[in-house]
């Protein structure tokens, strides 16, 4: 395989530094490369003519760009004695036209790469991403910003285009050195200095860019953001789904405060973390813009209706492209409002499909879970009323020491059905689960994802198992009742 990389995202003139554009292609190409026994990898480098002066200044800079992009394959775990660079200098130019906007396609690397397929073939969107990489498919009303980098690809405000939905693919690296529940990313120095090393004027300065990232303990982003058409997501996510044993995929919905790159972050951690040998799921997430100007509740909320409308399209897209009973969804703090508004938009009677036997009718989606919702207790049953009235399972996970919520409550003065306290609102057709016992994390506001305790049960509530034979502890109230996980 032979790639030329465009030379307006790995250097700039005169530059032999990677800039970010550049580096998130290389992640990719890394990750495309998991299905090859590798031989080797050439790396030549050019250079443009009008960029030094001289022969030999032109070919020891050409020489310098190869060895930046084997340095960095190095980085992401190619071994180094497969790697060979070379350099052109300004010998063999794409183009020789007197505008810079052309010329600037002579800086460029070619890679070209030999190994033997261990895989049979397939098309990109068929292969499998490497071990310890999780490919997450999305839809989000976020904004693009216009950069290719990742980290910023999307803002924290609404999309302004007629399709408010972005849909797409982003692969994140899960770091080998971590425990499970766990997120860990960069500390405030580390991205500082990343973000000075990848600016134009540490480029023009020689300044190496660094990476923020260690790959062993940090979570990342292995590769640029690939946007898809209605079509190609329905297409790719068919394929993920056939590539586990379950066919089942989460649609994960974020809450308050969440940047893209958390969301993202949080719904690979929560998939695999999940997974076990004889459970795989594919992560679905569907992200809004909860994070204006950072922690603005109360611009977030206002938000909601507008993300629940868009949720809800892009839920029947998957039910019409799935089929039933493929789709679970998760829905955490302020996501679950967002639900609750999809669902009142799509209505009980379109929850609904033809199981094609005996012409009756049975839900569209497996399992409903909300997790720590962050909605008034009085407001709750009624959100969740279309689910309950279209025979939904659907479970409620609380707890009486979550730090998030009992600030909630005092912001919005009410009760929250995320709170186990007592204001704990029981549901008919809803069953509730305590997990205060095992809420040990600071905060404890993502139980659901970072407590080992509660992975396994939500584990096990997908496999169809229920709660009495998952160890759990039955409370009676009155006609209700609800379950405590134990420590």
């Amino acid at each position: 395989m032979k790639f030329t990389f465009a030379a307006d995202m790995f250097f700039a003139a005169n530059s032999k530094n990677l800039r970010p554009e550049g580096i998130a292609q290389l992640d990719l190409l890394t990750q495309k490369m998991a299905d090859l026994k590798l031989e080797a990898i050439i790396a030549t480098g050019h250079v443009d003519a009008n960029e030094v002066s001289g022969s030999a200044q032109r070919m020891r800079l050409s020489v310098d760009r190869a060895e930046a992009v084997k340095r960095y394959l190095i980085f992401r775990g190619v071994q180094s004695n497969l790697v060979f660079v070379d350099g052109k200098g300004a010998t063999q130019p794409i183009t020789s036209g007197p505008a810079d906007k052309d010329r600037f396609k002579n800086r460029r690397v070619e890679l070209e790469i030999v190994g033997t397929r261990i895989k049979s073939a397939a098309t990109p969107e068929e292969l499998a991403p490497p071990k310890g990489v999780v490919a997450v498919l999305f839809a989000t009303t976020r904004k693009k910003s216009g950069d290719n980098d990742p980290y910023r690809y999307f803002t924290s405000d609404e999309s302004t285009e007629v399709d408010l939905l972005t849909r797409g693919r982003v692969f994140v690296s899960i770091p080998p050195d971590r425990r499970k529940g766990e997120i860990s990313e960069p500390g405030f120095f580390m991205a500082t200095l990343e973000k000075i090393t990848s600016s134009s004027a540490a480029s023009f300065l020689g300044m190496t860019p660094v990476k923020a990232a260690n790959p062993k303990t940090d979570f990342a982003f292995a590769g640029a953001v690939e946007e898809f058409n209605p079509e190609q997501f329905q297409k790719t996510l068919r394929n993920s789904l056939d590539r586990t044993d379950s066919k089942q995929a989460i649609v994960y919905v974020h809450g308050f405060a969440n940047s893209f790159k958390d969301a993202a972050f949080r719904t690979a951690q929560f998939t695999y973390d999940l997974s076990d040998e004889s459970y795989v799921v594919v992560p679905v997430l569907f992200s809004w813009p909860s994070d204006p100007a950072g922690f603005n509740y109360i611009g977030a909320t206002d938000r909601l209706w507008s993300a629940g409308k868009q949720l809800a399209i892009f839920l029947k897209e998957l039910t019409d492209n799935t089929g039933v009973g493929k789709i679970h969804i998760i829905a955490h703090s302020k996501g679950a409002q967002v639900l609750g508004i999809a669902l009142d938009q799509l209505r009980a009677p379109n929850l609904l499909a033809d199981s094609g036997k005996d012409a009756s009718l049975v839900p569209l989606f497996n399992q409903i879970i909300l997790a720590a919702p962050d909605i008034r207790a009085a407001d709750f049953e009624a959100l969740v009323m279309p689910a309950v009235a279209s025979h939904h399972r659907i479970t409620n996970y609380v707890s009486s020491n979550d730090a998030a919520l009992r600030m909630s409550k005092k912001a919005n003065s009410g009760e929250r059905a995320g709170d186990s306290g007592q204001g704990l609102r029981l549901v008919a057709g809803v069953e509730t689960i305590d997990v205060s016992s095992v809420n040990y994390r600071p905060g404890g506001h993502s139980s659901f994802a970072d407590s080992l305790s509660v992975l396994s049960d939500i584990r096990q509530l997908l496999k169809g198992i229920p709660p009495e034979k998952r160890g759990l502890q039955h409370i009676k109230r009155k006609n209700l009742g609800f379950w405590i996980l134990p420590k």
